[in-house]
């Protein structure tokens, strides 16, 4: 028994290879087995389903993989092109946030405050500058002076 679906399985590699237009056959052998096989099925086995299976050229593998590779190309496009806009979303929802919190700071320097409001402040020994003071022997921008 061990044989046969040893013989049969080997067929089925090496035939499904050199078959065109080959006929399949799933059956349930004399001993219970599910056998999938090109190979009619021997007397007595219960056939469940029969298929003619065509031939398939290597021009149109070669364009079903091109039109798969082409499919998933256009999707992770679709996808990079979604996360950019959502980066320049939220890059300019930051940049607005970042001037709103300046203006608010300029003209109530009392009501906004700005401690510990970065998490890399913690990395830094001294305190951030104040905006609008610079160092010295560093020319600042003409509004500033």
């Amino acid at each position: 028994m061990i044989r046969i679906l040893l013989a049969t399985s080997c067929a089925l590699v090496f035939g499904a290879s050199l078959a065109q237009g080959a006929e399949y056959f799933i059956y349930q052998d004399p001993a219970g087995k599910i056998v999938l096989s090109n190979i009619p099925p021997p007397p007595g086995a219960e056939v469940i389903k029969r298929e003619e299976l065509q031939d398939v050229t290597d021009e149109e593998v070669r364009a079903g993989r091109e039109r798969e590779h082409a499919f998933w190309q256009r999707l992770k496009d679709e996808e990079l092109a979604e996360s950019n806009r959502n980066i320049a979303e939220s890059n300019y929802r930051l940049a607005q946030a970042i001037i709103t919190a300046g203006a608010l700071r300029d003209w109530e320097p009392d009501v906004v405050q700005v401690a510990n409001a970065f998490p890399f402040d913690r990395f830094h020994s001294g305190r951030l500058q104040q905006r609008g003071r610079i160092a010295n022997g560093v020319r600042g921008h003409s509004r500033l002076r």
